[in-house]
């Protein structure tokens, strides 16, 4: 899959998956298990893929654009609704569009990761996470916005601009990097392996507590499988 293809796929993805809650209202139930894949996904996605790449190009100053992307992302989760994982406890009377910018700049974020892949040739992989964390994500701003009362026809037209913002992070990314020396691609993929851990240690953590055991069970098994089958080799790029 070339770059134009992911950004095709996400962008589709982004969308179709928006579309869901419209069509079937129950769907909200299978977030968890959703979140659940894509965060096992994107832990290793940033562990094995994006880190090692960050480390061959900056070597020891992988650290800090590390930690940099953790912290970009980890601590607006503590003040605004920025992924699915936080629907279940909100109050949806009281959300306002304020919450439609903050997975705006988590879908934008994700863009960097991979605008930075196709720089570093990790493409396959980081567009496999991104598209799997883009499912919950859709579904949680469609739920979202139908909750807030807002009409069918805009619901859609939000979720037209939200499909665009990872692709938009992405091609935005990947122009500056083409012309800027490598050290940059290093920066770029270490931030987005923060920015990936951040992401699904949120969402991990944020379930810890599920009462029932057999969720628990679930959860934890599509969390192993998805890090395993982000393991799996895709070919170069």
């Amino acid at each position: 899959m070339d770059f134009y293809h992911s950004l095709a796929a996400i962008c589709l993805v982004s969308f179709l998956g928006g579309l869901l809650p419209l069509l079937y209202h129950k769907i909200h139930d299978l977030i968890p298990y959703f979140i659940s894949f894509a965060s096992g996904i994107l832990i290793s996605a940033a562990l094995f893929r994006l880190l090692p790449e960050s480390i061959e190009i900056i070597g020891k100053y992988t650290g800090f654009p590390m930690l940099v992307g953790f912290i970009v992302f980890y601590f607006p989760q503590k003040y605004v609704i920025t992924d699915a994982c936080d629907i279940d406890a909100a109050d949806l009377s009281r959300l306002g569009m304020l919450t439609f910018l903050g997975i705006g700049f988590h879908s934008f974020t994700d863009g960097i990761g991979v605008g930075a892949a196709e720089s570093g040739k990790i493409l396959s992989h980081i567009s496999f996470a991104v598209i799997a964390h883009k499912i919950p994500d859709a579904l949680a701003l469609s739920i979202i916005l139908i909750s807030l009362g807002i009409k069918k026809s805009q619901v859609i037209f939000y979720l037209a601009i939200f499909s665009f913002t990872t692709p938009f992070g992405a091609l935005l990314t990947n122009s500056l990097l083409t012309k800027n020396s490598m050290d940059w691609v290093g920066y770029a993929t270490g931030f987005s392996a923060g920015n990936f851990l951040a992401i699904a240690f949120g969402d991990i953590l944020k379930k810890i507590n599920e009462k029932k055991a057999s969720i628990k069970i679930i959860r934890t098994v599509l969390l192993i499988a998805g890090c395993l089958v982000s393991l799996i080799d895709f070919g170069h790029g």
